[in-house]
């Protein structure tokens, strides 16, 4: 069915009530064919191409968001509740296809700049809502849009724990929308500022049983470590979601040479959290660069992973959060935990790791110590 043009559906057809459209008919083919094995006739699939035109019409006219959500909730409960049905496939796929072939080339032709947000938005709310993996390609047009929005739902759309389900199975698994996805993700994680969205792609890659995930958060931990070294590190609270999700990685993997290759990459991470708090604190009150959100967010990092994180690893607490009562130094708990010059630790020894080679092929015991920060030099902000 051809989608009918805006100016069209403006002078002819008359709508009353945007954000309500009719739905007997289509609940009636939902009902009678949702549960069939069998497919749905050419009747049927008119009839669900019939509501999401309207649908899709009524969003478009929609003047207002309140009206658009209840057009899109519409749409969205229409689909079913069983996933992997006939009908859901099948009403899916006519969605897709109204969408590629004349939705998105109609928010083109939209003359007002506010409607044509509120319409895009909603698209792709929608298309995140919706959970399938045959619809992996209108997130993934849209990760580095300059909307924060619309990012943060179209990475939502490739991330959902729904899809990880389905890229997990060997029954719905599709290999090119895992390839597409993991590299829209290498996108977000080398580009993205909002972390909000990195948290997304930190806990997508915990949970994706695919090799590549792992090395998706390895570049996350790769670019927070940079940031660190740089003293441009912002948002410090998304490093406990890093953190958790190399946790997870590493207990999932089989492998000892992966395992070694994520373990390095906690403890680096840690690492780095817990010089930058170390370093301000040793600097008198005038001279610390660190703004007082960030420097609280870095504690709250330390005991949530000495608390939560660590104990899944089968290390027992070492008195991060008890030092941080009293006042006292954690350079100790520090040494403890990643090694000093010659000098063995917990992570390196339980989690079977090193931190490479020196330049004369000598087994590092510790890892890199930060380069200090100046409030002149620092670009830190409160995040």
């Amino acid at each position: 069915m051809k989608w009918v043009p805006l100016f069209f559906f403006v002078l002819f057809s008359i709508v009353p009530v945007f954000g309500v459209v009719p739905t007997q008919a289509i609940t009636a083919v939902r009902e009678r064919t949702e549960a069939s094995s069998a497919q749905l006739s050419d009747a049927d699939k008119a009839e669900i191409n019939k509501f999401i035109l309207s649908a899709l019409n009524d969003l478009f006219l929609s003047k207002t968001s309140e009206e658009m959500a209840k057009t899109r909730r519409q749409i969205f409960e229409q689909k079913g509740t069983k996933n992997l049905s006939l009908y859901a496939t099948a009403y899916i796929t006519l969605l897709r296809d109204q969408l590629k072939t004349s939705a998105y080339a109609d928010i083109q032709r939209m003359e007002d700049p506010v409607q044509k947000l509120m319409v895009r938005r909603n698209l792709i709310i929608l298309v995140s809502e919706l959970k399938s993996l045959l619809l992996t390609e209108f997130g993934a047009a849209q990760v580095e849009d300059p909307d924060a929005v619309i990012r943060y739902w179209a990475v939502k759309s490739l991330t959902n724990p729904s899809l990880l389900q389905q890229l997990n199975s060997e029954v719905t698994g599709d290999q090119e929308a895992a390839n597409q996805i993991y590299e829209k993700l290498q996108t977000v994680i080398k580009n993205e500022q909002l972390p909000e969205i990195l948290v997304l792609a930190a806990e997508f890659g915990s949970g994706w049983k695919d090799g590549r995930s792992a090395e998706l958060l390895e570049q996350l931990a790769d670019r927070r470590i940079a940031e660190y070294t740089n003293c441009k590190v912002q948002n410090a609270w998304l490093d406990e979601h890093l953190l958790n999700a190399l946790a997870d990685k590493y207990l999932e993997q089989k492998l000892p040479e992966e395992k070694s290759k994520t373990a390095r990459r906690f403890a680096q991470m840690l690492a780095v959290v817990m010089q930058r708090w170390m370093q301000n604190e040793a600097k008198p009150a005038d001279q610390k660069d660190l703004p007082v959100d960030t420097a609280s967010q870095l504690v709250t990092v330390m005991v949530e992973a000495e608390d939560r994180i660590l104990p899944r690893l089968e290390i027992t607490a070492v008195g991060i959060r008890k030092t941080l009562e009293r006042g006292g130094s954690l350079q100790p708990m520090y040494d403890e935990l990643f090694g000093a010059p010659g000098r063995t630790s917990l992570l390196p020894t339980r989690l079977k790791f090193d931190y490479g080679r020196d330049a004369e092929g000598r087994t590092l015991t510790a890892p890199p110590i930060l380069p200090p920060c100046s409030p002149s030099a620092s670009q830190q902000t409160a995040g």
